[in-house]
């Protein structure tokens, strides 16, 4: 029973526990019978279970004929963003965030990034997808499960780590706001801020990444469906294809042939697609210059996720970054930002390797 709304006459008909009352109300459930041989046992304990299922439907304000109070008009999406709103909106097991303080707008803009077709006609198999051979992949999904027995600050930074690149913010103006990379504007489309030496205060501290902090090989480890949920592991960049292996190489020797390795695990990825992807992106930006300054004070509605540009010739730097952090100073009341390079093409991966890698297709890692 996907939705609920029925009492189930297996259920109440076999057991005084439940009854036929019981329709279990906006709740997807099942009832099972397990008949055991007496004779010859073939259960050593009570049977594992295991559903498949498509989770909940949420509200997308996108969508001018769903009413945000009339859950009736709700469809079933996996986009990252649609999901992290229904987790922040949602009273019965989310933060129960009024909408009055949801930036609505940031997550239109998200969602319209997650619903890009980064891959289309990708083969996919396994119990899950039935008959169907191959979907289009989205550039965000979340296809993972969300525990009402942990804290909401697990669950948020859950979906949202899914989301390469992706922060979740509280404006200065009281609102929640989910910032995703932009995978097609160019960074002047992109950028908010033109900052001169006028605006600097400090001059501007560049940090190339240390061995301790960069990156030249991630695994990573996800439940992919196309396997019926077995553990799987992708790496990047590895040794299966010639341009890989070069890479590797290439990142060995900028490094020293020092291997500056991780192994992480996305609860909210399923697929070969999204796990390649998670790794070339952790990779890169482990790899991207740091910047760090102070701005004058006029300049405190500069935002997490805000592409600016920054100018300084005394230090010949004309540069597009992407903030990371910008806090006041409460000594001077100027602004403290932390950015990192702007980086397109970490953003939009479409390349041999990223996307294109078959779920049903075995790679040695």
């Amino acid at each position: 029973h996907y939705d609920g709304g029925v009492a189930d006459p297996l259920a109440f008909n076999n057991s005084t526990d439940v009854a036929n009352t019981a329709t279990f109300t906006d709740l997807a459930y099942a009832t099972g019978v397990f008949r055991l041989n007496r004779e010859d046992p073939q259960y050593s304990g009570f049977p594992s279970i295991r559903y498949y299922f498509r989770g909940k439907r949420v509200w997308d304000p996108r969508e001018a004929g769903q009413s945000q109070t009339d859950p009736s008009t709700w469809t079933f999406s996996n986009n990252t963003a649609l999901v992290l709103l229904d987790y922040l909106t949602n009273t019965d097991y989310g933060l129960g965030v009024p909408l009055s303080q949801i930036d609505l707008p940031g997550f239109r803009i998200a969602a319209n990034i997650g619903d890009e077709v980064v891959q289309s006609d990708a083969v996919v198999g396994g119990r899950v997808y039935g008959t169907t051979t191959s979907r289009n992949i989205l550039r965000h999904e979340f296809n993972g499960s969300i525990s009402s027995g942990r804290n909401h600050q697990q669950n948020i930074e859950e979906i949202v780590n899914s989301i390469p690149g992706g922060i979740l913010i509280y404006t200065a103006d009281g609102r929640y706001k989910l910032v995703v990379p932009n995978s097609t504007d160019t960074a002047a489309t992109q950028s908010v801020r033109t900052l001169t030496t006028r605006d600097l205060v400090t001059e501007v501290n560049v940090v190339y990444p240390s061995t301790r902090d960069k990156l030249n090989q991630v695994s990573v480890s996800f439940a992919n469906a196309s396997q019926d949920f077995a553990e799987d592991t992708i790496t990047y960049p590895n040794n299966t294809t010639l341009a890989l292996l070069n890479t590797l190489n290439a990142y060995l020797e900028e490094d020293n042939n020092v291997d500056l390795v991780t192994a992480v695990g996305i609860p909210g990825i399923s697929s070969r697609y999204h796990a390649a992807n998670y790794a070339l992106s952790l990779v890169d930006q482990s790899r991207l210059k740091i910047y760090s300054f102070e701005v004058t004070s006029q300049h405190i509605d500069i935002e997490p996720g805000d592409v600016i540009q920054v100018q300084s010739p005394q230090q010949e730097l004309d540069e597009f970054m992407r903030v990371q952090s910008a806090q006041v100073d409460r000594r001077t009341g100027a602004i403290q930002i932390t950015a990192v390079e702007f980086d397109l093409d970490i953003t939009n991966q479409t390349g041999t390797f990223v996307w294109k890698t078959e779920d049903n297709e075995t790679i040695t890692p």
